[in-house]
């Protein structure tokens, strides 16, 4: 949010510049996050039907509380809160609760700027896509061009530097 709004405030609008930032940003986020380099073992995690239900819950009331606030302040304020309520927060709150410790969450979310790639990816094909051939094939391409992503970037995880 912090990082938006000053494109937002002084109205900066070149998909270039935009994109080299947000890049500049997923790359010295990644590499701070990395400086720590203990190992540490997170246990799969497994869901009963009730915390699946909770969860669908508890996701679904920050989402629309985000869409509440983008109907009483405007569609800009949305867009800003959509991303970390909707996704992260939720998310580690309820991998807290049930599973992690704090420094466990740290490991989980140390992937996070790089895996925000995946919803750029998504991001920037509706921008395009939307237009020329609609919101629902749109959104079937756009997903099918997150999931690449996200497979290609779980493919140089692999890769010793990259990780």
């Amino acid at each position: 949010m912090v990082l938006a709004l000053p494109f937002a405030v002084i109205h900066i609008h070149n998909i270039i510049i935009g994109t080299t930032g947000y890049l500049l940003f997923v790359i010295a986020s990644h590499i701070l996050l990395n400086l720590h380099k203990k190992p540490i073992n997170l246990s799969p995690v497994k869901y009963t039907p009730f915390q699946i239900l909770l969860r669908a819950v508890f996701v679904g009331l920050t989402i629309s509380s985000v869409v509440v606030l983008s109907s009483v302040l405007n569609p800009f304020w949305g867009g800003v809160f959509a991303m970390f309520p909707s996704v992260t927060f939720s998310s580690l709150i309820i991998f807290h609760y049930y599973y992690y410790s704090p420094e466990q969450l740290f490991y989980f979310m140390k992937k996070a700027p790089i895996g925000s790639l995946s919803l750029y990816a998504y991001d920037i094909s509706a921008m395009v896509l939307f237009k020329k051939i609609g919101f629902i094939a749109g959104s079937f391409v756009c997903v099918a061009i997150s999931l690449i992503v996200s497979w290609t970037l779980s493919r140089l995880q692999n890769i010793k530097r990259f990780s």
